[in-house]
C-alpha cells in the first residue's frame, strides 16, 4: 500500500496519511467531475446580516519578544495570556518509511510558551529546564494533535500522537533542548493537570537572575482505562453540566510510514475530572469519571472522522424563546472508509474522502448526524473540512447559530464573482474563510467571508501563503462578561451594541506556500498573529466595507476599538 498524489495537500497538517490503495477516494457525498453533490456556497451579506468578520495582520514588532512557530499545539489563557504547550514547530511532515524522519523528534515542541498579545511580550521556559518530570510527561507534553481543554486555573491535556522520549537535557548556553527518541511513536493514553498559576509563574522566572524550579505538583499525569485517552486529532469540549466530551479522532500507534494506519474512535466519550491543585507545597490529585461513550462500540459509518472542527453550539429553546440550549457541533471531517451512511442508507466506499454531513452532539454527549447527502433537502458542506481557527456567533434576536472557519483544508474553491465552486481532488490548503450558519428552524448554509490578508512567507519560493490549518482563535482581553456564554460562542447582539472592535486573534498552525505539495520545504509552523475584527453593517461606506471583506483586507473601522 503507497500513498496518492490525491493527498498531498490535505496531510500537510501533521496528523498522517491513511491508508490508501490506487482506487480512488470517494468523498461522503458524490461528488463527479465539478461540485456535484455539495450545497451552493453564497456570498456573505454583511448588509442583510447586520455585521462584517475580517481579519487583519497583528503587527510584532519587539524582536527582543519574537513569537513561536507552532502548529496542532494546546492552549489554555491565564490572566488574559495566552499558555501553549506541546504540538510540533515545523510543517508538513515527510512522506519516506521512516518514522522518525517523517516525524522528526527533535520538532516536537518541548517548551511552555505564555504570550501576551496586547503588550506584544513573549515568555519561553523549556520543560526539561529545572523541572522533576518524567520522561513519560515529557513525551505527552510534547505530543501533536493533542486534545485539551480548560477549568478554571486547571489546564488539561489529553492523548496525541509523538515519539517516547528516552532523554531530553537543556542547555542553558543555547537556551535549547536536545531530545532523543528510541523510535518508538504513540498516541499516548494520558491525561495531565496543569496548575496555571504555577506554570506561569516558573515560566516568567525563567527571564530572572536566579530561576525558580517547577513545583513538582504542577504537573500531574494519570492514564486511562482501555485506552480511554489514546486519541489523537479529536476534540475535548466541556458543557455546562461539567462533563468533558472527547469527540471522534484516533488512535495511531507506531511509526508513521505510507502503509500505516490509525484505528478510529468513531465515537463521543464523556466523562467528568476531580481536580484538586496543590496548597502548601501538597499534592495535586487527578482522576476521572467515565459517563457514557456514544455510540458503542462506535459507528465508523457515521463518526470515523478527525481533523474537524467541533465547536460549542447554542440554539434556542423550543419550549421556552427567552431561554437557550447548549450543545456541540462537529463540521466535516476525514477520512471515510469503506462503508458511508448517507442519510438515506449505508454504501460501500473506496474511503480515504471527505465528510460532508454535520454532526450535532448533545450535552450529554450523544452524537446524531444531520441530513442526507441529497443537496435537495440537506446541507452538505462544499468547504473547509479540516480542523482550522474558528470561531461561533448567535443572534437572541433571530436565532441564527454561525461558525466562521478560517482557512485552513478545503474540497472545493470558490470564486466570488461567479459563485461557482470548483472541485479540489487533491484537498489543498486554502486562505478562503467562510461562514456556516444554522438558522432558527434548523436549516444550514455556507458562505463566503473573504480571505486572510495577503502575508508572503518568509523563506521558500513562492509569493503566497496560505493559513489556518490547525491554528488556534484566542477571544481578546477585557472583552465584557455578557459578550460570551460560558461555553465560549459571543453572543453576537451583545457584541455588535459594543461597536466595530477586535473581537479575538488567530495564531499558529500550518503556513505553506502551495496549495498541493508533497516537499515539506514548502510549509512551516506559523508564528502569524491575525487580529479578527467586528464591525457592525450599514455603516458609512458599506460599499466599500463589503468589498474590503471580499477581498480578505484590512479593517476599515476605526470607532472604539473592543479590548
Amino acid at each position: 500500500m503507497v500513498s496518492v498524489p490525491r493527498f498531498r495537500g490535505l496531510w500537510l497538517a501533521c496528523l498522517l496519511l491513511p491508508l490508501v490503495t490506487s482506487a480512488r477516494a470517494q468523498d461522503q457525498t458524490v461528488t463527479g467531475t465539478g461540485a456535484a453533490g455539495f450545497s451552493p456556497v453564497t456570498n456573505w451579506s454583511a448588509g442583510s446580516r447586520g455585521y462584517q468578520i475580517t481579519l487583519q495582520s497583528h503587527t510584532w514588532s519587539d524582536p527582543a519578544n519574537p513569537l513561536p512557530g507552532l502548529q496542532s499545539f494546546a492552549s489554555a489563557v491565564y490572566d488574559n495570556e495566552w499558555v501553549m504547550v506541546a504540538g510540533r514547530t515545523n510543517g508538513m511532515h515527510d512522506f519516506t518509511n521512516s518514522g522518525e524522519a517523517n516525524f522528526p523528534p527533535n520538532r516536537q515542541n518541548v517548551d511552555v510558551y505564555v504570550v501576551n498579545p496586547v503588550t506584544q511580550q513573549t515568555w519561553r521556559r523549556s520543560l526539561a529546564d529545572g523541572t522533576s518530570l518524567s520522561l513519560d510527561q515529557l513525551s505527552g507534553l510534547s505530543a501533536t494533535n493533542t486534545q485539551s481543554f480548560q477549568r478554571g486555573d486547571g489546564f488539561f491535556v489529553a492523548g496525541g500522537y509523538g515519539a517516547i522520549l528516552t532523554s531530553a537535557s537543556y542547555s542553558s548556553i543555547t537556551g535549547s533542548t536536545t531530545i532523543v527518541s528510541s523510535g518508538s511513536f504513540v498516541t499516548h493514553n494520558s491525561l495531565t493537570a496543569i496548575h496555571l498559576p504555577e506554570l506561569v509563574g516558573w515560566v516568567k522566572s525563567g527571564t530572572a537572575a536566579v530561576p525558580t524550579s517547577l513545583p513538582a505538583s504542577a504537573v500531574t499525569q494519570i492514564s486511562g482505562a482501555n485506552d480511554f485517552f489514546a486519541v489523537s486529532g479529536g476534540e475535548t469540549l466541556r458543557t455546562a453540566n461539567d462533563q468533558v466530551h472527547l469527540v471522534f479522532g484516533q488512535n495511531f500507534q507506531g511509526p508513521y510510514t505510507g502503509s500505516s494506519t490509525g484505528i478510529y474512535t468513531s465515537q463521543v466519550r464523556s466523562f467528568t475530572v476531580d481536580y484538586t491543585p496543590s496548597s502548601e507545597g501538597g499534592s495535586s490529585t487527578l482522576s476521572y469519571t467515565p459517563m457514557s461513550t456514544s455510540p458503542e462500540p462506535g459507528d465508523a459509518t457515521l463518526f470515523r472522522r478527525r481533523d474537524l472542527n467541533v465547536v460549542p453550539s447554542i440554539r434556542r429553546d423550543p419550549n421556552d424563546p427567552a431561554a437557550v440550549q447548549e450543545g456541540m457541533t462537529a463540521y466535516a471531517g476525514v477520512f471515510t472508509g469503506p462503508a458511508i451512511a448517507t442519510g438515506t442508507g449505508t454504501v460501500s466506499s473506496a474511503g480515504n474522502g471527505v465528510w460532508t454531513l454535520p454532526v450535532e452532539i448533545s450535552a450529554t454527549g450523544a452524537p446524531t448526524m444531520v441530513g442526507t447527502t441529497s443537496t435537495a433537502s440537506s446541507f452538505v458542506q462544499p468547504m473547509n473540512q479540516y480542523s482550522s481557527a474558528n470561531l461561533s456567533v448567535y443572534s437572541g434576536s433571530t436565532g441564527d447559530f454561525t461558525t466562521f472557519m478560517f482557512g485552513g483544508i478545503t474540497a472545493n474553491a470558490y470564486d466570488p464573482q461567479s459563485a461557482a465552486l470548483t472541485y479540489q481532488a487533491e484537498y489543498p490548503f486554502t486562505n478562503q474563510i467562510t461562514a456556516v450558519t444554522r438558522d432558527l428552524a434548523g436549516t444550514y448554509s455556507q458562505q463566503y467571508v473573504g480571505e486572510y490578508p495577503f502575508t508572503p512567507i518568509v523563506s521558500g519560493t513562492r509569493t503566497f501563503s496560505l493559513y489556518g490549518a490547525e491554528a488556534k482563535f484566542f477571544p481578546g482581553p477585557g472583552l465584557p462578561a455578557n459578550a460570551m456564554f460560558q461555553n465560549g460562542v459571543f453572543k453576537l447582539d451583545e457584541l455588535l451594541a459594543l461597536g466595530s472592535g477586535t473581537i479575538g486573534y488567530i495564531f499558529g498552525g500550518i503556513v505553506s506556500s502551495a496549495p498541493n505539495t508533497s516537499s515539506r520545504l514548502d510549509s512551516t509552523a506559523s508564528p502569524e498573529i491575525f487580529s479578527v475584527i467586528i464591525a457592525p453593517v450599514p455603516e458609512p461606506c458599506t460599499c466599500v466595507i463589503a468589498l474590503a471583506g471580499l477581498a480578505g483586507g484590512y479593517s476599515l473601522f476605526r470607532r472604539r476599538r473592543v479590548r
